[in-house]
Parts: structure tokens; C-alpha cells; sequence
């Protein structure tokens, strides 16, 4: 089944958003994403994808009906004085922090039950269960696992 470029279901988030009188989270500074990039090779010891920096370009993360896709750094929501988005370098560390098998993964969104991940070891971008690490789905590319995440939270 061919997948949907996130492109176009995060178009349908920001009408959906819209009618809840919310708006998308503004794109991403050059600099946040050397920034993101610096710290992730610091802290991490993993670059991030070239895809996951062009999604940051659009929107700097995302929260919305229980997903949350991280942004560069933990950050304001837009329209909101009092509630954050939680940055990608620290959810990642906090993880590891409880669960020492998550060094292997880079986690660039989460929901209710599942990780939406980069599992290093394999070379694969999976969703997994976030308490047992089980994976319920691999993916192809991050743009699939994203508009995967995306979809099943719209």
C-alpha cells in the first residue's frame, strides 16, 4: 500500500487544528537545527535524518490527539503561554534515563502506547511498544513512519 506523503496529512492536521481554534507549530530556525544537530551528535552520538530535518523545517514538532512528534528543543506550543512541546535531545536521554535499551533508538515521536523510532541497531525505522520495546511495525523510510504516525492520530 503506497503511503501518503506527510506533506499533505499535516496539511489535514492544520485544517483540523484550524477548527479547534489552534494553529501549527512554526518552522524551525537554522539555527535550532544546527543546534538539534550538534546536540544530538553530542548527547546521542546519532545525526539525525535528513527527512526528520526537513519535517522540522515545516513545523517544529507536533501535538495533537495524543501524538506528540518532538521539536528541536522543548519549546513554547503555538498560541499557548503554559504548555511546552517536548524537545527531541532531552525526551531521547530522558528515556534512555529508565530504559537503558533505548541507547539503540532514536525516538522522534511518541502516543499514548507506542515510540515511533529509528532502531540503530537493525537500521530500521519502527513502532514499537513503549514499555517493551516490541515492535508492531517497520518501516521503509522516516517520511513512512511519520505519515504512519501522523495518519493513525488524525
Amino acid at each position: 500500500m503506497p503511503s501518503i506523503p506527510y506533506q499533505q496529512v499535516l496539511q489535514d492536521f492544520e485544517k483540523q487544528l484550524r477548527h479547534h481554534g489552534r494553529r501549527m507549530q512554526p518552522p524551525c530556525s537554522q539555527e535550532e537545527l544546527v543546534r538539534l544537530r550538534l546536540g544530538a551528535k553530542q548527547e546521542l552520538g546519532s545525526d539525525i535524518p535528513d527527512p526528520h530535518v526537513d519535517l522540522l523545517r515545516w513545523h517544529n514538532g507536533l501535538t495533537w490527539n495524543g501524538l506528540t512528534i518532538y521539536a528541536s528543543e522543548t519549546s513554547l506550543i503555538a498560541g499557548r503561554a503554559d504548555r511546552f512541546i517536548a524537545g527531541f535531545v532531552e525526551s531521547n536521554k530522558l528515556f534512555q534515563q529508565g530504559v537503558p535499551e533505548l541507547v539503540d533508538y532514536l525516538i522522534f515521536a511518541d502516543s499514548e502506547f507506542y515510540f515511533y523510532a529509528y532502531d540503530k541497531k537493525n537500521n530500521e525505522y519502527v513502532r514499537c511498544d513503549r514499555i517493551s520495546l516490541e515492535k508492531y511495525e517497520t518501516f521503509s523510510s522516516f517520511e513512512d513512519m511519520i505519515s504512519s504516525a501522523l495518519l493513525s492520530h488524525l
